[in-house]
């Protein structure tokens, strides 16, 4: 495994770990809905617990999924998500995007850095219990903009699926 990538499996089990430790972990049981764009596959995907916060696609399908028994999910800040999305970036990535220095001009604006850490993480699974995790907060409640979910295919049950 290359250097970079051991990093940034190493920043995102320290993350998760002191997740844990602070008690900064929500479950969810199947009345919860969570929506992706893209294609239902256990490949590490970024989903939202609102369809009109997700990235737009031109492709693919708009999924709704509920979990098939509890959903473990830790609870992020965007501080601390920032140092993963510098270290997913690729060299090639960097000549088309921002420079790996770069911290989004608001912290909203994570969305493409969090889908590159997605196809970087590809076939990670955490060893600690987590499904995934969850960061910026909707107003008024327990709901994430960004949910980027580990293996969704072990952790969801699909219930809708409409083209894009």
């Amino acid at each position: 495994m290359p250097a970079p990538e051991q990093d940034l499996l190493l920043q995102l089990d320290q993350q998760l770990q002191q997740a844990i430790e602070t008690r900064q972990v929500e479950v969810y049981g199947q009345p919860s809905h969570l929506y992706h764009s893209g294609y239902y596959s256990n490949s590490t995907s970024l989903w939202s617990h609102s369809p009109a916060l997700l990235e737009h696609q031109n492709r693919g399908y708009l999924i709704t999924a509920t979990p098939k028994a509890a959903l473990r999910l830790a609870i992020l800040p965007v501080q601390a998500i920032i140092p993963l999305l510098r270290t997913s970036i690729t060299p090639e990535a960097c000549e088309a995007t921002a420079p790996p220095t770069a911290t989004p001009n608001r912290l909203e604006d994570i969305g493409p850095g969090l889908e590159r850490l997605c196809t970087a993480l590809e076939s990670y699974c955490p060893s600690i219990g987590l499904d995934g995790f969850a960061t910026l907060a909707l107003e008024g409640g327990n709901h994430y903009r960004h949910v980027l979910l580990f293996r969704p295919l072990d952790s969801l049950q699909l219930y809708d699926i409409e083209p894009l």
